[in-house]
């Protein structure tokens, strides 16, 4: 059975949706609902996942993310697969408790980004669950609203940002219409994998190098920072030329050229061959011990937990909207 299109890259704008196997029930109580915010807790802090709204209804969610290096394949996996876990073992059960994967559609930001988070807050008001979207509990919608109790994780600025930080003139698009393309977007039967202008998808389409995006493909598509914008953003950060990064000297740590290596893995997504070939490495051996030991770093340095991330966001903006 054929999967549908996946695109993944730094800085992507993601609207993740997945729910109950059979469309059971998977948040039984308040605890359960709790459990699963603490999962986006950890992958924020984790993995750098900025979450900027959700909505856990009885069967299914919704959020509204962007990714940092991480894929978010590797991100969904952690939070299904590890609260799955946590409702096995509360509820004596086996077995899958979702459907299947994940459903992720790649947004455009801007106007399409904001009607994300708009059809997100609406669900409970669409369930005829509450009379107004904000009144829901267990949705992002009342931390727009109030700041009181918002976990520290979610990322408000950023969609007040474009109502000039006004909360009030923020409610109102919220509770306002969707446009028809949107509205017909989501009521189809076969939800397209991008949510966007048809400049955004033809850019996408060119880089993912896919004919037709609406089409199901088996497998997901990376869009990989380029092994030299990886040097020359590790050169940058570590203010050295970049053929100290990429010349193997004998004797001599090269700090810029280990974490070159971890950043072309872990971002760029590249193996050990190839991060051993653009690095001019003996082995490849030697770039996965490399990578082992910068993570171990990373756990014990915060300056140089500081380096690394300054040099995430600055490939993190390597793919953006072609018009940007």
């Amino acid at each position: 059975m054929s999967r549908p299109l996946r695109i993944e890259f730094p800085g992507a704008y993601y609207h993740v949706m997945n729910r109950g196997l059979a469309k059971e029930v998977i948040f039984k109580t308040d605890i359960d609902r709790q459990a699963f915010l603490d999962l986006l807790g950890d992958v924020h802090a984790r993995w750098e996942l900025r979450i900027y709204s959700y909505c856990l209804m009885s069967n299914h969610y919704h959020l509204c993310v962007q990714t940092a290096a991480v894929a978010l394949a590797r991100i969904m996996r952690h939070v299904d697969g590890v609260y799955t876990q946590q409702f096995n073992r509360k509820y004596h059960r086996d077995g899958p408790l979702f459907r299947g994967r994940y459903k992720a559609i790649l947004v455009e930001r801007d106007r399409y980004l904001l009607a994300v988070a708009r059809y997100i807050h609406q669900n409970p008001a669409e369930a005829h669950i509450v009379s107004q979207p904000e009144q829901y509990h267990w949705s992002s919608l009342r931390h727009y609203v109030t700041h009181r109790g918002r976990p520290p994780w979610l990322d408000t600025e950023t969609l007040l940002a474009y109502f000039g930080g006004e909360d009030r003139s923020f409610l109102e698009f919220m509770h306002s219409k969707p446009d028809r393309d949107i509205e017909e977007f989501y009521r189809s039967s076969r939800t397209g994998p991008i949510l966007g202008s048809e400049g955004f998808k033809e850019w996408i389409k060119s880089q993912a190098g896919v004919g037709q995006i609406d089409r199901e493909v088996p497998e997901r598509r990376h869009l990989a920072v380029k092994l030299d914008t990886c040097v020359q953003a590790v050169a940058r950060a570590c203010k050295v030329e970049e053929d100290i990064v990429t010349r193997q000297r004998r004797g001599v740590g090269n700090m810029a050229r280990q974490i070159a290596m971890y950043i072309c893995r872990e971002i760029g997504g590249y193996n050990h061959r190839e991060i051993a070939k653009r690095l001019n490495v003996g082995s490849y051996s030697t770039v996965s011990s490399a990578c082992a030991l910068m993570k171990k770093r990373l756990e014990q340095d915060q300056a140089l937990r500081e380096q690394v991330a300054k040099i995430r966001r600055q490939l993190s903006t390597h793919y953006g909207h072609p018009a940007t």
